[in-house]
Formats: structure tokens, sequence, C-alpha cells
């Protein structure tokens, strides 16, 4: 920008009566343009490499979100099964809880003996 600007300050104001290119600038003009033409390929080529780069990363990305939701899956599979072992052991556990309460219950009743029925009077014979 600066570069313009000395150009066209240089060409009207210094050189006001022979300057080297006059006011269209033609000179500069063609300059410009032949720079225009040499960056344009070099432009061009730096995005294909740069899209190419992108389609890549893209892949990359692709292929990686892929590899973590099959992860999860197994992740939340594996939970479920869990959740299944956990819930079966708490039915069987509350199961047992409840047999085993019963179980001390029918010791805590009153009972007469091992077979249910009351025990013999203890009456002294006298002979």
């Amino acid at each position: 920008m600066l570069f313009f600007n000395l150009w066209v300050l240089i060409n009207t104001f210094l050189l006001a009566k022979s300057g080297f290119d006059p006011y269209p600038y033609l000179l500069l003009s063609t300059a410009i343009n032949m720079l225009a033409v040499l960056q344009a390929p070099i432009i061009l080529m730096s995005q294909n490499r740069q899209s190419h780069k992108d389609r890549l990363r893209a892949e990359i990305d692709y292929q990686i979100n892929l590899r973590n939701e099959l992860a999860l899956n197994e992740i939340i599979e594996r939970l479920r099964t869990l959740e299944r072992d956990c819930l079966t052991l708490a039915s069987e556990n509350k199961a047992n809880n409840e047999a085993t309460s019963q179980w001390v219950a029918s010791f805590r009743e009153p009972r007469y003996g091992w077979h249910g029925r009351a025990p013999p009077s203890k009456s002294r014979s006298i002979a």
C-alpha cells in the first residue's frame, strides 16, 4: 500500500512535468496485473492443498466419532447388563431376606420340643 502511494506521489507532485508514469498510471496498473497473474496460481494451489487437508481432517474426525459412538454403545450395553444383574440380585436378596425372617421368627414362637407337642408332665410316681 505504501509503495502504491509513493508511486502516485512521485509521479504526480515530484515529477509533475516529466513523470515516468503519467496520470492513468498505466505502468503501475500493468505491474499490479502482472503481480496478480503470478499470484493467482500460487493462491489456487494453496487453496487446493488446504481443501485436501480439510477433507483428510474431516475423514479422520468422522472415523474418531464413529469409534467413539461404538464405544459408547458398548458401554451403554454393559451398563444395561449390570442394571439387569443388579435388579435380579436385589429381588433374590429380598426373597432370601423374607425367608430368613420367617425362619428366625419360627424360632421365636413358643414350641414344645422338636415335634411340636407339649412336653410330658413330670409326675412323680410313688412306688
